[in-house]
C-alpha cells in the first residue's frame, strides 16, 4: 500500500480490539504491570535445580525393569485391566461348576451365551399355512365390536 491507504487503513483497524491488543508481527498484549525488578533480567521465575536429571533418566531408570510377582501382576490385572502388550485375556471361568451347562446325562457338555429360546420347527411352512398348525398360532376370531366394548367394560 501506499503512504496514504495505509495511513487509513491502520485508522480504520485502529478501531478493532484486537488489532490494539495484537498488533501485526507481535505477540498479544495482555497489559499486565509488572515490578520493575522483573524488567532487569536479573529475576527469574520457580527455583533453581541444583542438580539438573533429565526426564529420560528419571522415567526409564538405568537398572531397567523389575520383573513384576506373579501376585502383584494378578492383582493389577484384576484391579485395572492391566494386561501385557499381546498378552490374552483369561477371566479364569470354571465352565464345569456353570449352572448353564449341560447336566452330562450322556449328552456332551456344552455352554451357550445369552438367551436361549425352543426351536420352531417348520416356521415358514406354518406362517405360509396357519390352518395346520392349530397348537402354534391362536385361531383369530372376529366379533362385532359393540361385543368386544360389552367384553372391556
Amino acid at each position: 500500500m501506499s503512504g496514504f491507504a495505509e495511513k487509513s487503513n491502520n485508522v480504520l483497524e485502529g478501531k478493532y480490539a484486537s488489532a490494539i491488543r495484537e498488533p501485526l508481527g507481535f505477540g498479544f498484549q495482555r497489559g499486565y504491570q509488572w515490578p520493575d525488578k522483573t524488567m532487569s533480567g536479573a529475576m527469574s521465575f520457580g527455583k533453581p535445580t541444583k542438580d539438573s536429571l533429565h526426564a529420560k533418566e528419571l522415567i526409564y531408570a538405568a537398572g531397567g525393569s523389575k520383573e513384576e510377582k506373579n501376585e502383584v501382576k494378578k492383582m493389577y490385572i484384576k484391579t485395572h485391566g492391566n494386561y501385557a502388550p499381546g498378552e490374552q485375556k483369561t477371566r479364569d471361568y470354571e465352565w464345569v461348576n456353570n449352572p448353564r451347562v449341560g447336566a452330562g446325562d450322556g449328552e456332551t457338555l456344552h455352554h451357550a451365551f445369552g438367551y436361549g429360546e425352543e426351536k420352531l420347527l417348520n416356521g415358514a411352512q406354518k406362517a405360509v399355512m396357519p390352518e395346520r398348525a392349530h397348537e402354534s398360532f391362536p385361531k383369530t376370531v372376529i366379533v362385532k365390536k359393540t361385543v368386544e366394548d360389552a367384553k372391556a367394560v
